[in-house]
């Protein structure tokens, strides 16, 4: 048993990019970049919610995309885990559905849990291998999301950022991961930095809507921003991918855990800097 279906990840896969396709008007460039085979963890920029749809539906690859826990509603939880859709603890001060991130076995119905332990512990070294009952973190699953394969899409800001300047406080989790993978298992992940750029009367923007100041049930509401659930008809879109970037480089010269992390983390930030600064120059 898998994480998702891959025959209901390829419908709406097309479903989505005929949407997309349908409303933005869509460029992408350096698609080759991205290898077709083996795993490759994407890391991105983030500014808008559809940046994830957007870049996912771009690639053929069975992409898992890690994403804030609050949307995994019950009602909604199977069609985004076949979607490969992960949830993170992005927000810790929200408690709501944080039991997800500690366990990733309750987006399962409880007669297939058993089921996807079996599974997952084909791909995990004996120390890790699950238990009856024990639960599933997030980072043993992003193991065998890479393990099988898996295309990641993590998004380096961790949250949708105003503008795009240099991610200021950038997350380690990529570097972390791409670390760990290379630490247990000997795989040298690629991570394919890229950027996303939106686009209105040939400059950059981010979608964004302002509410006025409104009254509802007695209740005084001030004006607020807001992210629009779709902007503009065709509103343009930018899509670029960078060369990959490898940790055995770093690794070479630099043994010690922290301080590759935090170099590498760098690296992807400027490269995802980079390739934003090409899409603007090039508009």
């Amino acid at each position: 048993m898998r994480y998702y279906d891959p025959n209901f990840q390829k419908f709406i896969k097309n479903l989505v990019r005929s949407i997309i396709y349908t409303w933005f008007d869509v460029h992408v460039s350096r698609r080759e970049n991205v290898p077709k085979d083996g795993p490759v963890i994407l890391a991105f920029n983030h500014v808008y919610i559809w940046d994830p749809f957007i870049i996912g539906s771009n690639l053929e690859n069975i992409i898992y995309a890690v994403s804030h826990k609050e949307p995994f509603l019950p009602i909604l939880r199977i069609f985004q885990r076949n979607f490969g859709s992960i949830p993170a603890n992005t927000k810790p001060k929200k408690k709501r559905f944080k039991k997800l991130t500690d366990d990733i076995l309750l987006l399962f119905a409880k007669s297939d849990r058993d089921l996807f332990r079996q599974e997952i512990n084909h791909y995990l070294l004996p120390e890790d291998r699950l238990g009856e009952g024990k639960p599933l973190p997030l980072n043993l699953f992003l193991e065998y999301a890479l393990n099988t394969g898996g295309t990641l899409l993590l998004h380096l800001p961790g949250k949708t950022l105003p503008d795009y300047q240099r991610i200021k406080r950038p997350r380690k989790g990529i570097a972390w991961h791409a670390l760990n993978m290379y630490n247990k298992y000997r795989k040298d992940v690629p991570i394919i930095a890229g950027g996303i750029v939106y686009t209105k009367d040939g400059k950059p923007y981010i979608p964004r809507l302002t509410l006025p100041k409104f009254k509802f049930w007695n209740r005084n509401y001030e004006p607020r921003t807001i992210q629009p659930l779709l902007p503009k008809h065709k509103t343009g879109v930018y899509v670029r991918f960078g060369e990959p970037i490898t940790v055995e480089d770093f690794l070479i010269d630099h043994r010690d855990s922290k301080y590759v992390v935090s170099e590498l983390t760098d690296i992807i930030n400027d490269e995802i800097s980079k390739q934003v600064g090409i899409i603007c120059d090039n508009l």
